[in-house]
């Protein structure tokens, strides 16, 4: 009788709901689960005009020219110049006055960036450091011909994107 009074609660239990004291299976902690983020892509991009068909370069138009902060520790300092006709088009690296001369371009820490100009197939390979010999101020680093392109529109979108190294 007294196995059937210990019994009977938990009878109950199983067709209405749980009752103090009757036993049931422990549902542990809930399930977690982890994500790692991806890692950051830093990106940037600008547009520059043409007048008459040409970029002005490095004492034209203000948004020929371009003083680019990357990330917290990163720059990239550079110039549109040149021409549709015949794809001259070309951006080469700028000493800003008041900058470091010979050090154009410094990638962020830990990060790897290169430079393209949307709608074409132009842009250049990742870098860390240094893209010319020593970055030095008009070190041209992309232009139309080379990938016989017949010239950037205007206004042309550039972009430079970082990813982690």
């Amino acid at each position: 009788m007294i196995l059937r009074k210990a019994v009977a609660p938990c009878l109950l239990a199983l067709v209405a709901l749980p009752l103090a004291g009757c036993p049931t299976e422990p549902s542990g902690p809930p399930a977690t689960t982890t994500t790692t983020a991806p890692p950051p892509v830093l990106e940037y991009t600008g547009q520059v005009d043409k007048t008459i068909g040409c970029y002005s370069g490095v004492i034209g138009d203000a948004d020929d020219v371009v003083a680019l902060p990357l990330g917290n520790d990163g720059w990239w300092d550079f110039y549109f110049q040149g021409c549709s006709a015949f794809a001259t088009e070309t951006v080469a690296l700028w000493d800003p006055p008041g900058g470091a001369t010979g050090n154009a371009f410094q990638a962020p820490s830990g990060y790897k960036c290169k430079m393209s100009i949307d709608g074409t197939s132009d842009d250049t390979p990742y870098y860390t450091t240094n893209i010319g010999p020593a970055d030095t101020g008009g070190w041209i680093f992309l232009e139309s011909a080379a990938t016989l392109t017949s010239d950037w529109d205007s206004p042309t979108t550039w972009r430079i994107t970082c990813i982690l190294v």
